[in-house]
């Protein structure tokens, strides 16, 4: 009998709440890059995205970085920030979708690149349309917001830094996969 989605984790040595909720997340994350909808599955949790997007005002050629989250589509998540953007009162445009992933640290170092690209923060001379950076040079965590950001898109699922776990769940998502696509084309149980 199929192992149900909801319990997959349990009994592999994850020790606290954050870590089964990482890798609940991480799992959602996967499934959604296939083009699996985990909405209205059994045991399925609701899991929180992250992404970039970009707001250019078309008078001065500005370009605005942000970053957002939520349990959503990627397009939703962003949509739903920038209904109240307070860049909307500045002039810019819509919100266009950058990077979507499962890592807030990837996110993050991806909107200070984008920051970077267009122009840097204007609190650093820079001019694109943040005053200042995403990420401050003094936060101690900024090279590993960065070394994850470089890492974006695609590439390599990462649950966590364990490759037994890795292994495990990479297993376990194909297993996942295996078993959603068999049950669409009527050869799963």
């Amino acid at each position: 009998m199929p192992q149900r989605f909801s319990n997959a984790w349990s009994g592999y040595g994850f020790h606290t709440d954050a870590t089964v909720e990482r890798n609940l997340h991480n799992a959602n994350q996967y499934l959604r890059k296939l083009g699996i909808s985990t909405e209205g599955m059994s045991g399925a949790a609701v899991l929180k995205t992250y992404q970039t997007y970009t707001k250019t005002n078309p008078q001065t050629g500005q370009v605005y970085s942000g970053r957002t989250s939520g349990t959503g589509t990627p397009e939703q998540n962003v949509q739903l920030r920038d209904r109240a953007h307070h860049m909307n009162e500045e002039g810019y445009g819509p919100a266009e979708l950058d990077q979507s992933s499962a890592s807030s640290a990837a996110i993050r170092g991806r909107e200070q690149q984008l920051i970077d690209q267009n122009g840097g923060a204007q609190s650093q001379g820079g001019t694109s349309g943040n005053a200042i950076n995403g990420i401050s040079d003094t936060n101690p965590n900024k090279s590993q917001y960065m070394d994850a950001a470089d890492q974006l898109p695609g590439g390599k699922v990462e649950f966590s830094s364990d490759e037994a776990e890795n292994e495990y769940l990479q297993r376990l998502m194909t297993n996942i996969e295996e078993e959603i696509l068999g049950a669409a084309s009527g050869d799963g149980p």
